[in-house]
């Protein structure tokens, strides 16, 4: 079995987490990892070691991984490339496996029950109607639980809910229904009267005369559709657990030649067997003919389904589970016993995102101590004789150079990243030029200190500037 990890939250909760966590890291890394780069040059120059430029390019992201080497020819930033390559994979794996794998999964499980059709144990000597709610609750929830995987049966409690699958702790035992292997034929005008006595003579009715009968009529007089059942109890008695018996027409049609397929139905559920002795089997089947009638064919010209059988022993079982609840759909189980089993929804996180979230924190957390590695070096590095300046004018990455092209360009006084800003660069005939912005009186004479190689306004007053 695959190793996933099952969490109770929901799906959508669970990959914005890790959403929220993968996006996190990887907008730090960038900082960290552009660290890295500054402390790794200036440790290096500090131990009065040369480095060639295409280490100082600082962190990369993006499509510069990869297009920055084929311009220079060479790896930018050292090891730390591989670094970079393996951040943005790392970030588009994460994103894709969380996108994909975290699923919404349904796994067997106890649900809260709420209210519903309880069998609370005490029943009254009745008729059961099959044309309640109860009735309609009892049977989808055989549908729904099987549909859902679960067991099928005598529920001791059941509702409207869709994810309900039952699980052995539900099922009280169940009706079993067999064939009895010997199918009779009777031509399409045989009376009924005459097929029950035939049936009676073969010994798949009881001998009571107390069987129920039901039969699709047609304008012709053919009809189709016949159903013969009874109960092994007397007429109208109670007090007892009963069998049925049951004979059902296979085929479709009024002309079609009928076969009657009979049928032992027994309950196997001995704790029950008091809700059983607490029907009017006889009334009861009598009312549930058309019941059963509807339940085995699909519609006018339809033969009986496959599965007679399980819907014979599906329909006694709802008939046990409305008697038992006294036909009442608003019960409340005891404490203890007021969960039933159901499809619970999980969050399946699999082995795959699992590796991903620890390789990544690793990766985030080594460049973390690469950097703090890098730091203490450079803390303790040898003293030098331009100390201050490699701590401080260093150029890595693009507001570097920047910044270092300023320095570069003769300007006085203390440059930084915010002069930026106030410059401009341009090409006036075939000149490239870097000059204050909008310089104002007060700037002039700043600008007339620069090397004049690099300015073309030397001398210029603001009006000569401006109008240059």
């Amino acid at each position: 079995m695959a190793i996933a990890l099952e969490l109770e939250t929901t799906s959508d909760k669970v990959r914005l987490a890790l959403r929220i966590y993968f996006t996190v890291i990887f907008l730090l890394l960038p900082f960290l990892g552009n660290q890295c780069c500054c402390y790794l040059a200036k440790h290096k120059l500090l131990t009065k070691k040369r480095i060639t430029l295409n280490s100082m390019t600082g962190w990369l992201t993006g499509f510069d991984v990869v297009k920055v080497p084929f311009s220079l020819r060479s790896l930018p930033a050292g090891w730390l490339w591989l670094a970079m390559i393996l951040s943005g994979a790392l970030a588009l794996a994460g994103d894709l496996a969380v996108s994909f794998f975290v699923q919404k999964v349904q796994v067997p499980g106890r649900c809260p029950f709420g209210t519903g059709l309880v069998l609370d144990g005490t029943p009254f000597l009745q008729v059961t109607p099959p044309n309640g709610a109860p009735y309609f609750v009892a049977a989808q929830a055989q549908v729904t639980s099987q549909l859902n995987g679960g067991m099928t049966g005598i529920f001791l409690k059941a509702n409207r809910d869709l994810n309900f699958r039952a699980d052995a702790s539900d099922v009280a035992g169940s009706w079993n229904c067999e064939n009895v292997g010997n199918d009779l034929s009777y031509d399409p005008d045989t009376d009924t009267d005459n097929i029950v006595d035939d049936l009676l003579n073969h010994g798949y009715l009881y001998n009571d005369g107390n069987y129920s009968n039901c039969v699709s009529n047609y304008a012709d007089g053919s009809y189709s559709h016949y159903i013969a059942w009874d109960t092994s109890v007397g007429n109208e008695q109670g007090g007892a657990p009963f069998n049925v018996r049951a004979s059902i027409d296979l085929t479709a049609n009024g002309s079609d030649t009928k076969v009657m397929r009979s049928f032992l139905c027994q309950m196997d559920a001995p704790s029950l067997e008091y809700i059983l002795s607490a029907i009017i089997s006889a009334s009861t089947l009598n009312q549930w003919c058309f019941t059963l009638q509807g339940s085995v064919y699909d519609g006018m010209g339809t033969p009986a389904a496959a599965n007679t059988s399980t819907i014979l022993e599906s329909l006694l079982n709802t008939m046990v589970m409305v008697a038992g609840s006294n036909n009442n759909l608003l019960q409340t189980p005891q404490q203890g016993n007021d969960t039933q089993g159901c499809n619970a929804p999980r969050t399946i996180v699999p082995l795959v995102v699992i590796v991903l979230f620890f390789v990544i924190t690793a990766f985030a957390v080594s460049i973390l101590a690469y950097l703090v590695v890098l730091m203490i070096l450079t803390a303790h590095a040898p003293a030098h004789q331009h100390e201050e300046d490699i701590k401080n004018k260093t150029p890595i990455g693009l507001l570097g150079w920047m910044t270092q092209a300023l320095r570069e360009s003769g300007l006085q006084g203390k440059v930084s990243a915010q002069d930026l800003a106030t410059m401009e660069f341009g090409n006036n005939d075939g000149r490239e030029y870097l000059r204050i912005a909008r310089p104002h009186a007060s700037e002039v004479q700043a600008l007339n200190t620069m090397d004049p190689t690099q300015n073309p306004y030397l001398g210029s007053t603001e009006e000569e500037y401006e109008r240059y």
